[in-house]
């Protein structure tokens, strides 16, 4: 006959003999009661007991639960990192408690200096190489999993630093045996106004570096010496070409050669026309 002025929750987790039991009050004599906090897909169980001004009553029977399922836990990044390649990075990472329902797919996303992430991955796996990065540069990358409730939260972000060189040949790439080039995170690029002239093995990397790409200066495309040219070879800063007089080449600013530099024969020791004469030009 008296009011009920409160309740006493039980929650019971797991149900087993003898249970853990925490007791919740409830002032007031509402019949709805929120418990948080609790562990996903996992069984609890619940007893509430009602007071009044003379005491409490008995608890009532335990009924059992199971919790609601969740999104995935964060990925957790293996130690190692391996590089696959100069240009390739290798990531693996472990998969995560499902929290109740399997994991659909993961998603890899990627940083590179001074950029925002950006999503280069969405699969069922827990490794994945990605290829085709810049040398000598830090990539950031992060990983998160997704089932049918949802992403999970992201892993702690992985950095990893690329190589610094390359030992394969590529467009505007002299061939590198990493000990020189790579030596200082460069490769030995042509056209960079840097003359790589000799490998380990004693081998030229380029035969000249004028600063730019473009033949018919004297130093071609490739870092070669052009035919009827001569470049400087300095250990600092680029390649100068110059004409070559008297091998048979006539090539701007010479107006002849005679393939020699005698003076008096009509063409000059400096390969122009001298006055009283014509010259004309029989090469290839």
């Amino acid at each position: 006959g008296k009011r009920i002025t409160n309740y006493t929750v039980l929650v019971v987790h797991p149900p087993s003999d003898p249970p853990p039991t925490y007791e919740f009050r409830k002032l007031g004599n509402s019949t709805v009661f929120t418990v948080g906090a609790l562990a996903a897909d996992a069984i609890y169980g619940f007893a509430v007991a009602a007071i009044n001004s003379i005491g409490s009553s008995d608890y009532s029977n335990i009924s059992e639960f199971l919790s609601g399922s969740s999104p995935p836990d964060a990925p957790v990044w293996v130690d190692t990192t391996l590089d696959v390649d100069v240009d390739t990075i290798h990531l693996e990472w472990l998969e995560p408690d499902a929290n109740g329902f399997p994991i659909q797919f993961y998603e890899l996303s990627m940083a590179g200096p001074g950029q925002n992430f950006t999503v280069i991955l969405q699969d069922l796996v827990v490794s994945a190489d990605v290829e085709d990065l810049q040398l000598a540069t830090t990539y950031r990358f992060r990983i998160r999993a997704y089932n049918q409730l949802g992403f999970g939260p992201y892993s702690s972000i992985q950095s990893y630093k690329t190589d610094g060189c390359d030992e394969s040949t590529a467009p505007g790439l002299i061939y590198d045996a990493c000990e020189v080039c790579g030596g200082n995170g460069k490769d030995c690029i042509c056209g960079d106004g840097v003359l790589y002239s000799e490998s380990p093995l004693g081998t030229p990397y380029e035969e000249c570096d004028d600063n730019n790409t473009l033949s018919g200066d004297g130093c071609s495309s490739s870092c070669t010496i052009e035919p009827g040219w001569q470049c400087t070879t300095p250990a600092v800063g680029k390649s100068v070409c110059s004409v070559v007089c008297g091998d048979g080449l006539v090539i701007p600013p010479e107006t002849c050669d005679d393939t020699n530099t005698i003076s008096g024969a009509g063409c000059s020791s400096t390969c122009q026309v001298e006055v009283g004469w014509n010259c004309t030009y029989t090469g290839g």
